[in-house]
């Protein structure tokens, strides 16, 4: 039977493609030369202009904690905010419609007070919309002996989860339910739901962590951390600082 000249040119093709694919040496991005790309100052995270509300907490620090507690992981460099997140902060995520305000409950009216009474996902949703995420374990320990760190009478969430007491977590693809992975694997939905119900807690006072439930309404403080310098805060720019539209087109040319 013959081949259709189309059928043949696409062979053809393909044989060309394999043996150049074969033959040709294709540098990989991590056997590249780091002066090779144009980093960012987001790729970096360089820690240069950092504003008063946050501190810098260089990888060597995490680092320097991660193995205090074991693990092997490795980190880049994290923007942390310098102190806790207070009522004023929080009701405006309220204002703008982002934050629950049913889980909100406080100790007294100061406004600069920390936000309390919060749920981790509460806290996580609040440093979502500010442009960052809870931070780690690690990252809390590494900056509570930073010099700027300023600390609250009240312990605080991290992204750190634990095993429910008695759960046995079976590890069927990847790692879902590895509790000890140091960015907190798990959200708290399935297929984590059953085994992951406790979130860590940090006191920077005395650097003891503790498990509480995750749905927990205590006396928890929190604070947030980003991976970029500076966080990508709401509302975008698109929005708050649009662009001019684009004038009408030019009359038809002939």
């Amino acid at each position: 039977m013959n081949t259709l000249p189309w059928r043949r040119g696409l062979i053809f093709g393909l044989g060309i493609f394999i043996l150049n694919c074969s033959s040709a040496k294709v540098k990989t991005t991590s056997a590249a030369a780091a002066e090779e790309f144009s980093f960012t100052s987001n790729d970096l995270n360089n820690c240069k202009n950092i504003d008063a509300r946050h501190i810098c907490l260089e990888a060597k620090a995490i680092d320097r904690a991660l193995a205090a507690d074991g693990s092997t992981a490795v980190s880049n460099n994290v923007l942390l905010e310098a102190a806790v997140v207070t009522r004023a902060n929080y009701a405006r995520c309220v204002a703008d419609l982002q934050c629950d305000a049913q889980h909100y409950k406080q100790a007294n009216d100061n406004a600069e007070s920390p936000a309390l009474g919060l749920t981790a996902a509460s806290a996580l949703r609040y440093c979502a919309w500010a442009g960052g995420r809870l931070p780690t374990l690690a990252e809390l320990k590494a900056g509570a002996s930073h010099s700027d760190f300023q600390k609250s009478a009240f312990v605080e969430w991290s992204n750190d989860w634990q095993l429910s007491p008695g759960a046995s977590c079976i590890l069927k693809k990847k790692n879902i339910c590895e509790p000890a992975n140091p960015m907190g694997i798990c959200s708290g939905i399935f297929p984590c739901d059953k085994s992951l119900k406790l979130k860590q807690t940090f006191n920077p006072t005395t650097n003891e962590t503790a498990a509480v439930a995750y749905t927990t309404k205590d006396k928890i403080a929190f604070r947030c951390a980003s991976d970029n310098n500076p966080p990508t805060v709401a509302p975008p720019w698109m929005i708050k600082t649009p662009p001019a539209p684009l004038g009408d087109p030019g009359p038809l040319s002939q």
